[in-house]
């Protein structure tokens, strides 16, 4: 009963189900959904909390990309579009 009100906590206070509709969107359109679970330690007032990015699939790859094998993958690379300005500051 404590992990069902726990998990139930945990899915209401950090938003999954926009997550989770999100999700199931962007499989409705490309046939597939990538969910990027990283540590954000700016969330929660500084503390850090689990994050959830649905990531569409053209802004996602693998190496080497004739490996279709997850287990063999030696890179995911998520990649997004930046400001040119914000780019050159790099």
């Amino acid at each position: 009963d404590k992990l069902h009100s726990q998990a139930r906590f945990w899915w209401n206070e950090t938003e999954q189900q926009d997550v989770f509709a999100d999700s199931i969107k962007m499989a409705e359109v490309h046939g597939t959904t990538i969910e990027k679970i990283i540590f954000n330690p700016t969330l929660q007032n500084g503390l850090g909390e689990v994050e959830t990015i649905v990531i569409d699939p053209h802004n996602f790859s693998f190496w080497p990309l004739n490996e279709r094998r997850q287990e063999k993958w030696e890179a995911a690379l998520h990649y997004y579009t930046r400001p040119v300005n914000q780019a050159s500051r790099k």
